[in-house]
């Protein structure tokens, strides 16, 4: 049987025969904590009136990368209970915050800065620029605030103070050279979100779509929940809700407001609520929906850049209770709220819950829908701390730098405040044939003895996604390990892992 290299996760053969068939698969990745917050000590300020620390808590949005340099934002904590931007080396050294944002003013919710980011940052040569989801002063009870500062943490600007007339609750900018793009979950012309536009210098402020009225359905959706992605001068979005159906629009517009056009309108059936990063090649998008799909639990979906031949790449598979973890576990997560990211041919993603410790995953899985793995799964809280050794509940995207996917975990931790993590692309390792014959009435599988570390799994459908370890006994004749399979009366897929 013939094997060959494909893409960057899978090694990949598959051969029927008597409805037997074989999969030979790759090594899954290795993980390494880079960073927990909170291990500074923190607890109710009452002066803030929010909870304090030195490094900030709860990082919901993922990280912008540079070179070794990871970039992010917690949605609290600091000494001013309202969040932080921290810089941090991918190997967990040099962490520091570059901003804290100041106190609101209690029962107002305002301050002169904005307070909670939770937007990923954009990262544009020495300058990022971000998002506060709340305070400033550009309404009674802030609406947030744009902002941008050096990377070595100096000149903090605020750009602009949010307000329901111009949007609140800011998803992150997009820099298209001297121009940030942004949406707007809430507030604009009919209180549903909008898309604007800002120069980098906080000037000319202007609105490029509000999205219409309607208090579940409407003609383009409504509260986008995600950054944009722009390439030549069109900018590609989502919204979590609204639509035809309900179930959030893909949608796309010219950088200067022209040309709107709703590219799908979610049914639940192939998704519900995107709210993730996009992802762009060859001309066709690529995301995630939270909520949906044939599990209920989320899908990942293409799209051609025009709204053509739209289809469902992945539906995440129902959870069940857990009473050892009191959480709801699967074998592939649940819930993809970060998005995806596009590199090498595969799409990678994490699930904010499910999974095996029901605390969230990080998967993979090629372009075309085919190779889906569960790269990681996040380990059980502890019931009675909410703590664990790795994170918990990855809301934001992905970054890659230097063969790492790095990433956050909003939750849990040695301190129950989240984590960041890093993650490496597992290297396919020498091809490895997994050869299949009749021998009388059976088949036998067999592969070299000199392929050590090696696993013969099986499954009784590729979409099951529910590998075991083969049923059958293994001999090794010191030239060949070998399995004989008896006739079967359905399909069985066979794989070798590690």
């Amino acid at each position: 049987m013939k094997t060959e290299t494909a893409k960057t996760l899978s090694l990949l053969a598959l051969v029927a025969l008597w409805g037997l068939n074989s999969q030979l698969s790759v090594a899954r990745a290795q993980t390494k904590k880079v960073y927990t917050f909170g291990m500074s000590g923190s607890g109710f300020n009452p002066v803030a009136g929010a909870m304090t620390n030195s490094d900030g808590i709860h990082a919901q949005a993922g990280l912008a990368v540079a070179g070794d340099r990871l970039y992010g934002v917690t949605s609290g904590g600091g000494n001013g209970g309202a969040g932080t931007v921290f810089a941090v080396n991918a190997d967990g050294s040099g962490f520091t915050n570059l901003y804290e944002f100041s106190p609101l003013a209690m029962g107002f919710d305002t301050n002169g800065d904005g307070a909670w980011p939770k937007a990923r940052l954009a990262l544009s040569g020495d300058t990022l620029y971000g998002a506060a989801s709340a305070g400033g002063t550009g309404a009674m009870m802030g609406g947030g605030t744009l902002f941008k500062l050096g990377t070595n943490g100096a000149l903090f600007t605020k750009l602009l103070d949010c307000s329901p007339t111009n949007g609140t609750a800011v998803n992150g900018l997009t820099v298209c050279g001297e121009t940030l793009y942004g949406t707007a979950q809430y507030g604009g012309t009919n209180g549903n979100g909008s898309v604007f536009t800002l120069k980098i210098d906080g000037s000319s402020f202007g609105v490029l779509h509000a999205f219409s009225s309607g208090a579940w359905t409407n003609v383009d959706g409504m509260y986008p929940a995600a950054a944009l992605l722009g390439q030549s001068n069109v900018l590609y979005g989502s919204t979590s809700q609204g639509g035809q159906f309900g179930g959030g629009t893909l949608f796309a517009l010219n950088t200067n407001g022209s040309g709107f056009t709703v590219l799908h309108h979610f049914t639940n059936s192939d998704g519900l609520g995107p709210c993730g990063d996009l992802a762009l090649s060859g001309g066709v998008l690529y995301g995630t929906a939270r909520g949906g799909g044939g599990g209920n639990n989320g899908t990942v979906f293409r799209l051609n850049a025009d709204g053509s031949d739209f289809g469902v790449l992945y539906s995440f598979g129902p959870t069940a209770y857990d009473p050892s973890s009191n959480s709801y576990t699967n074998s592939d997560g649940a819930q993809p709220y970060g998005g995806v990211l596009l590199a090498g041919g595969m799409l990678y993603g994490t699930t904010e819950c499910g999974g095996a410790g029901g605390s969230g995953t990080v998967f993979a899985l090629s372009t075309n829908g085919a190779d889906f793995t569960t790269l990681y799964n996040f380990t059980a809280l502890d019931p009675a701390t909410s703590t664990n050794l790795d994170g918990a509940n990855p809301y934001g995207g992905l970054a890659l730098s230097s063969n790492y996917l790095y990433g956050t975990a909003c939750n849990g931790g040695l301190a129950g405040d989240g984590a960041l993590f890093g993650l490496s692309l597992p290297t396919a390792p020498a091809p490895v044939s997994l050869s299949i014959e009749r021998v009388g009435s059976a088949v036998l599988l067999s592969w070299p003895s000199s392929a050590t570390g090696w696993t013969l799994e099986q499954c009784s459908g590729l979409g099951a996604g529910d590998w075991s370890p083969c049923d059958y006994t293994v001999s090794n004749d010191g030239t060949n390990q070998s399995v004989s399979i008896p006739p079967a009366a359905a399909s069985l897929f066979f794989r070798l892992a590690r």
